[in-house]
């Protein structure tokens, strides 16, 4: 054993080992070595002298974040920036800026399976705050997600609105500011941080759209615009320079979640579920066979096959990304025939929404669940007596009285 490592033993009052200075002064005593108090650590932490990490702690025996000063400050600085939410106000406001930092503790420490996949919630909370130090964009929206689930576990109404107020608050000041980075000021540097915000927009914009929707028929508004979030993440991992960025970085997992999941044949899943797919997607290309010459014929396909494989696997959380791909990847032509209307198209959509709502995660159930109504209560008047025996499967899963009897595939 080295000397220097024995250094605390064999020190002599008055003297100084080689790479320290003496705990002993020159008469001989024991001096005090100077210590500034740590601002570190929560009351309880400091009372059973926890060692706290200058970037965060999770601080399970009583429940505490600790964060660096320097990621609290930049925090504070977008909010101030931002004016969100407004200084006039929030004197009188239900939500204030200090609130804030609660919601944020609560992203990068609750332990349910609330975001995504494994893997997706695994990468925000160990790196999504640190991401948005540089993006202030993905600071409002871990902001907005975080306190839309903290409003559905509220029994209070009072906790219930200030937390929903807060996402609403903090999702438009996110969709503004991602919006200008992504035409404005789109750098290959900001590549994680602007994916991470896209994925939260996907998952925020499936919350609110459905619920704002809900009430209204569908052939009277202009198609379900949650879907062009969705699909957002497809066209940034399709961009020139992204790619290659994301792939060497925090969401190369992720990515190859979604590419493991286009690759997948249908012989390559699990069979569970698989007579009533293949009975339905029979049945669907029945009915949406398009004539050879038609523009449709590959899209339609495509479609089919990939609606195939969504009846396969279990509703686990890991099967959430292939959902995810499913819409990401349709093509602009089926999403031009959906702002249509187009019947086929709908029928296409009611399955995935009936197929997406076995998911009881927070986010997913009851907006496939709103959806998938709102689809039957339109196909339900269709004169096509196919489209509407097609109906069966989407309404039994949603809960929708036909008005019609769907005859059974």
């Amino acid at each position: 054993m080295k000397q220097t490592q024995l250094a605390w033993v064999i020190e002599q009052p008055g003297t100084k080992s080689q790479n320290e200075s003496s705990l002993y002064n020159e008469n001989g005593l024991r001096s005090r070595r100077f210590h500034h108090k740590s601002r570190k650590g929560c009351k309880g932490c400091k009372q059973r002298r926890v060692k706290v990490e200058p970037r965060r702690t999770d601080e399970n025996d009583n429940g505490g974040i600790t964060w660096d000063p320097i990621i609290t400050a930049r925090i504070m600085e977008v909010l101030i920036e931002s004016n969100a939410p407004c200084t006039e106000l929030e004197k009188t406001a239900v939500y204030k800026r200090n609130h804030a930092f609660d919601v944020i503790d609560h992203f990068a420490a609750c332990q349910d399976s609330w975001l995504g996949s494994p893997t997706c919630q695994r990468i925000f909370q160990e790196h999504g705050v640190r991401l948005a130090l540089n993006a202030g964009h993905l600071v409002h929206a871990i902001i907005a997600i975080s306190a839309a689930h903290l409003a559905e576990r509220q029994t209070s109404p009072k906790e219930r609105k200030k937390f929903w107020i807060a996402s609403t608050l903090h999702y438009h000041h996110s969709l503004s500011m991602y919006s200008s980075a992504i035409v404005h000021d789109l750098q290959e540097q900001d590549a994680d941080a602007i994916f991470a915000c896209g994925l939260l927009h996907a998952m925020l914009a499936f919350i609110k759209t459905p619920k704002a929707s809900e009430h209204v028929a569908l052939e009277d508004d202009n198609g379900p615009t949650w879907i062009m979030s969705m699909r957002g993440i497809r066209t940034l991992l399709d961009t020139a320079g992204l790619r290659q960025r994301l792939e060497n970085g925090i969401w190369l997992p992720l990515i190859q979640e979604f590419d493991q999941w286009r690759n997948t044949g249908v012989d390559d899943l699990s069979h569970s579920g698989s007579q009533q797919g293949s009975c339905t997607i029979n049945s669907f290309g029945d009915l949406c066979d398009p004539e050879p010459t038609s523009p449709y014929i590959a899209e339609t396909d495509m479609q089919l096959a990939m609606l195939d494989k969504l009846f396969h696997p279990n509703a686990t959380y890991h099967n959430i990304t292939g959902f995810l791909a499913f819409i990401a990847d349709a093509t602009p032509q089926f999403i031009n025939r959906l702002r249509a209307d187009e019947e086929e198209a709908l029928l296409v959509l009611a399955h995935w929404c009936a197929l997406f709502s076995r998911f009881d995660q927070w986010w997913i159930s009851e907006s496939a669940t709103i959806e998938c109504t709102r689809i039957c209560a339109h196909l339900d008047k269709s004169n096509n007596s196919r489209i509407r025996a097609l109906l069966s499967f989407p309404a039994k899963a949603c809960g929708y009285e036909l008005e019609t009897m769907a005859l059974d595939l």
